[in-house]
């Protein structure tokens, strides 16, 4: 994995790879790849939004009845992913739904972890870390 660094953002390498698990536990998460060997994985800690075919949705793990709009990104195609110097993740797929999670004051509000130990995580209060095994990025 190699994240792409531009001026005030990060880019990460999702583009093509499918949804291959989403669902809940303590969290939302949303498993990525080609495959379960070469996966990456996007946990929600916090409150984060979702927009589809047009509707916006206000989504919390904690109300795991309200999940449901989460679920239709299961076989979607990723199209970006890109990490702002303020923490905020914004993911895209390829039927136009957008995922946007942004910083919480008090909590890691996600973490993207991925192949080799690769782990990103937001910072409580905003901002990014990225550290692991393989502590890879460009610039």
């Amino acid at each position: 994995m190699r994240a792409k660094k531009e001026d005030d953002h990060w880019i990460l390498p999702v583009a093509g790879c499918r949804v291959i698990r989403c669902g809940v536990d303590p969290n939302v998460f949303i498993e990525g790849g080609v495959s379960a060997g070469e996966s990456f994985t996007l946990i929600i800690e916090g409150e984060f939004s979702l927009l589809r075919h047009g509707a916006g949705f206000e989504l919390d793990p904690a109300d795991r009845g309200a999940l449901g709009p989460l679920l239709e990104l299961w076989n979607r195609e990723f199209r970006q992913m890109v990490i702002d110097k303020s923490g905020q993740v914004a993911v895209s797929f390829d039927d136009d739904s957008r995922l946007i999670v942004s910083p919480a004051s008090a909590v890691e509000a996600w973490e993207f972890h991925a192949a080799g130990g690769y782990l990103i995580i937001c910072l409580p209060g905003g901002g990014s870390t990225l550290s692991g095994a393989n502590n890879r990025g460009d610039g």
